[in-house]
């Protein structure tokens, strides 16, 4: 299959891993998040973060490139166009960089950009996660330009931030819109949305994420957004000022194709 792999297209690879239970999927259509979440089975999330952070000493400490999800790479990886959008709120405060990175693991985006924001003048990156991250992050990541908080008010402490950072995880949460509404209350200069699955069609889908033992067997509930929905959550303060195709690229199978895109808003002036 290794050799095969390079001479296959990727949606035939996609649609073989699907068919054959290898890859990440995405079953039934739900009236409810409730409802969506008495059909998954869940995750252990001790285990979850504790290979995380494991992954994420393995960078600190020049062992891997970067981590995503708590998998480790050899090689850089960079994301531009997030990068674009960091430098772009950076050039508008004048050197100054204050992230607030919602749902950012152990920081895992800040370790994977980090090369290309040395120099800045201010560098401030604030991870806003769940408690058993936070704990994990300020007991053994935290190191003065990354910090973790448990609530997105938190990183209005000590000056607001200018860019927030969103990226594989609005679609985990039960009610986006209110997050977003708490951040732009915030009045970053950018909000960047990334890793995001986008449907066809005119509605969002809940629906339940499975994902194969060979990752780590665990299913939960997923919000699979129309396009015209997620970019209406930022709502009239902001303009859509650019998008493009996240990592993740394209999942599921021929009945349910799911793209994975990111999303620049820049706050209207």
């Amino acid at each position: 299959m290794g050799r095969l792999r390079d001479w296959l297209p990727p949606e035939v690879i996609r649609l073989g891993l699907n068919w054959s239970g290898h890859g990440v999927y995405f079953k039934g259509q739900y009236v409810s998040w409730e409802e969506a979440s008495r059909h998954a089975q869940g995750y252990d999330a001790d285990a979850i973060a504790k290979r995380v952070l494991q992954a994420t000493l393995a960078v600190r400490e020049g062992r891997a490139a970067f981590e995503r999800d708590g998998v480790l790479f050899a090689e850089p990886d960079y994301p531009y166009p997030l990068l674009a959008a960091l430098m772009r709120g950076a050039a508008l405060a004048t050197g100054r960089l204050d992230v607030l990175d919602f749902g950012g693991a152990l920081g895992s985006t800040y370790f994977q950009c980090r090369p290309w924001l040395y120099g800045l003048p201010s560098l401030h990156w604030r991870v806003v996660e769940q408690p058993h991250f936070v704990t994990l992050g300020r007991d053994r990541v935290a190191d003065g330009t990354v910090e973790f908080v448990e609530r997105i008010e938190d990183c209005a402490a000590g000056g607001a931030p200018n860019v927030a950072v969103i990226s594989g995880v609005l679609q985990y949460v039960p009610n986006p819109a209110d997050i977003i509404d708490r951040i732009a209350a915030l009045k970053p200069s950018l909000m960047i949305i990334d890793r995001t699955p986008v449907i066809a069609g005119g509605q969002d889908v809940i629906s339940v994420q499975v994902v194969p033992e060979r990752i780590v067997r665990s299913s939960y509930p997923i919000r699979l957004f129309a396009q015209h929905s997620l970019t209406g959550l930022v709502g009239r303060e902001y303009r859509l000022v650019s998008e493009f195709r996240a990592v993740d690229g394209v999942l599921g199978g021929l009945s349910r194709r799911v793209e994975f895109k990111g999303f620049i808003f820049e706050r209207r002036t």
